[in-house]
């Protein structure tokens, strides 16, 4: 993932990674979870979501975005679904750059 990270950071500072990554990230026990909380740490990032997103109730969906100038707005969180994972609504404003 940190090739990722690099490769989205060299190129735009406005970018968002959605992943079904199964760490839960809301256990502080798991080394896992705590390897990507320390490279999202060291890359400015952070998870957007702090709610349960699998029927298990742990949080194991990540929406990763940079900390600062992050305009993403969480809407809602629907456990109604087919999957085992929650159906998880946002806005994410869309920026359109014209060429010249």
């Amino acid at each position: 993932m940190q090739d990722l990270i690099g490769q989205l950071k060299s190129k735009t500072l406005n970018f968002m990674i959605i992943e079904d990554l199964n760490y839960h990230f809301d256990f502080n026990t798991s080394a896992d979870a705590a390897k990507a909380r320390d490279l999202l740490a060291e890359n400015d990032l952070q998870q957007v979501v702090n709610f349960p997103t699998h029927k298990a109730q742990h949080v194991i969906d990540w929406v990763i975005a940079p900390k600062s100038g992050n305009s993403i707005k969480l809407i809602d969180v629907t456990t109604k679904s087919v999957s085992d994972h929650a159906i998880i609504t946002m806005i994410w404003p869309l920026v359109s750059h014209q060429s010249y």
